[in-house]
């Protein structure tokens, strides 16, 4: 299952398209904000809205 991680899905992305500089400072910064909370990524969402760049 190599290769599944959201950060490896997000670093294939990033192979294919051009994302902003700093994106993985940014992934890794909302993925441990999540981690921390406690909550699944969709509770996470609902109860912190779903635009993550604000």
């Amino acid at each position: 299952k190599l290769g599944r991680t959201p950060f490896s899905v997000a670093f294939q992305i990033a192979a294919i398209r051009e994302l902003q500089d700093g994106w993985e400072e940014q992934f890794r910064e909302i993925s441990d904000n999540i981690r921390l909370s406690g909550l699944s990524i969709s509770d996470y969402l609902k109860q912190n809205g779903t635009d993550l760049n604000a």
